[in-house]
C-alpha cells in the first residue's frame, strides 16, 4: 500500500513535470510567434509610413508647383500691364532721353 502510494505520487509529480514541460514549450512557442508578429507589424507599419510619406511629399510637390505657376502667370499678367502701359510713353521718353544727353534738355 505504501508503495502504490509512493507510485502514485511518483507518478503524479512526472505528469506535474511534463505539464510544465509542455506548458514551458506552448509559452515559448506563443512568444515567438508574438515576437515574429511583432517584426511583421513593425516592418509593414515602416512601409505604410515610408508610403504615406512619399505621398505626401508628391502631393506637397505637385500643390508647389501648381502655386508657383500660378504666381508666374500673375507675375507675367503684370508685366503685360506694365508694357501695355509704358509702350506709348516710349518714343517720348526716348526722346527726352536723347535730348538731355545731348545737351538740349
Amino acid at each position: 500500500m505504501a508503495s502504490d502510494q509512493i507510485n502514485r505520487i511518483l507518478e503524479a509529480e512526472q505528469k506535474a513535470a511534463q505539464i510544465e514541460k509542455d506548458t514551458r514549450i506552448q509559452a515559448d512557442g506563443i512568444i515567438e510567434r508574438a515576437r515574429d508578429q511583432a517584426i511583421t507589424d513593425r516592418e509593414n507599419t515602416l512601409r505604410e509610413t515610408a508610403d504615406k510619406v512619399r505621398q505626401l511629399r508628391a502631393d506637397f510637390l505637385a500643390s508647389d508647383e501648381k502655386t508657383l505657376s500660378s504666381v508666374r502667370e500673375r507675375a507675367e499678367e503684370s508685366a503685360k500691364a506694365l508694357r501695355a502701359k509704358a509702350t506709348p510713353n516710349m518714343d517720348s521718353v526716348v526722346a527726352l532721353t536723347v535730348d538731355f544727353i545731348v545737351g538740349k534738355g
